[in-house]
């Protein structure tokens, strides 16, 4: 590990979780922005200008200031926010979560890709990571040919067995099956198939390009 860099080695916790490592990322990312915010900045000067030539946070994430912020912090902000409303179309700038998310993503795409090309990588994981497939297709990129077919084959295994799992669900639909339960795995298979398409993250942020 002493040849890692101090951000792959920050990563290794992300692959001891379930679904996609780099989606974890990102939620950690915006999950510790927001809560940050609240609990201190939501008076900073520096990010209210911010805030403001931003228009507010974009409809993605929107969702978690409702979950993170406090009554007060909120008023504070959409107050401001409410005031220049008919200044908010000019010059607008990006969702600040959007950027932190962005930049966790790339992050962490480039310490996997590092984490793989040392041949550290497959050793830290669990058996349930899978990768998003946007971000396996952007994983794809950036690490060196000679370690592609190793992913390919880890992730197609991953997939095969989500597709059996999913034959199970199939199976134990028909009335002749009826009296059998899901299993956990099959549950959890379901869930697995809907985010290997959209993206594990709370919010998946699918206009965030690459």
């Amino acid at each position: 590990m002493n040849n890692l860099s101090l951000s792959a080695v920050r990563l290794l916790d992300k692959l001891k979780k379930n679904g996609c490592p780099v989606c974890s990322a990102q939620d950690e990312a915006v999950d510790t922005y927001l809560e940050n915010l609240f609990y201190e900045n939501v008076n900073n000067s520096a990010f209210r200008r911010e805030f403001e030539r931003s228009g507010g946070f974009c409809a993605f994430h929107t969702n978690l200031v409702l979950k993170y912020g406090d009554p007060s912090g909120i008023a504070i902000l959409y107050t401001g926010l409410i005031s220049l409303r008919n200044e908010l179309n000019a010059n607008r700038i990006d969702c600040r979560c959007c950027k932190i998310s962005k930049e966790s993503q790339d992050r962490a795409l480039n310490s996997i890709a590092e984490l793989i090309s040392k041949d550290a990588f497959y050793e830290n994981i669990t058996t349930d990571v899978l990768f998003c497939l946007r971000h396996y297709n952007l994983l794809a990129k950036r690490i060196p040919r000679s370690h592609q077919n190793e992913l390919i084959s880890r992730q197609q295994a991953k997939l095969d067995e989500l597709s059996l799992l999913l034959r199970g669900v199939l199976r134990k639909m028909d009335y002749r099956s009826s009296h059998e339960k899901l299993s956990q795995h099959e549950k959890l298979a379901l869930t697995y198939a809907v985010k290997y398409f959209a993206g594990f993250a709370q919010l998946s942020e699918c206009h965030v390009e690459g």
